[in-house]
């Protein structure tokens, strides 16, 4: 299941964000999750490791594209690699119909129609994801019961 989806800026300033707490409307939770994460990519560059695509911990993995001036980081259930590669993949789409239907999506100030656009992908987007996911689950579920 996808918990959160952010869009920040390279400076780790939330642009959107979409939780499915309670709190979704809290923009200090989300401001302070996008701080995090722009913390670990800015060591990680620091140290000259590269940019961080994957982030697990016990309770969530968390999956980042990085695009030209921001970053889409999906929260979702710890999954199995297959399941974290075609969510990539769709993440990928995601990121570039963003960065195509969006003119300027680092201006906070998203004017209206743009703010509409970006809810639509984001739909889209997290229908695709639940898709792959319920579809893994099923095929799951089919293959146990057949062993």
């Amino acid at each position: 299941m996808i918990h959160a989806i952010y869009i920040i800026d390279r400076s780790g300033i939330p642009l959107f964000f979409r939780e499915k707490e309670e709190n979704s409307s809290d923009i200090t939770r989300a401001t302070l999750f996008s701080g995090v994460i722009s913390a670990i990519q800015s060591l990680l560059k620091d140290m000259e490791i590269g940019e961080a695509t994957e982030v697990s911990t016990k309770a969530y993995d968390i999956l980042l594209e990085v695009a030209m001036n921001f970053a889409v980081i999906v929260v979702i259930d710890p999954c199995v690699e297959s399941d974290k590669t075609s969510l990539r993949t769709e993440l990928t789409r995601f990121t570039t119909k963003v960065s195509f239907e969006i003119k300027d999506v680092v201006d906070a100030n998203l004017v209206r129609k743009e703010e509409q656009m970006l809810n639509q992908l984001t739909d889209e987007f997290i229908k695709n994801c639940e898709q792959i996911l319920n579809t893994s689950e099923a095929t799951k579920r089919l293959r146990d019961s057949l062993w």
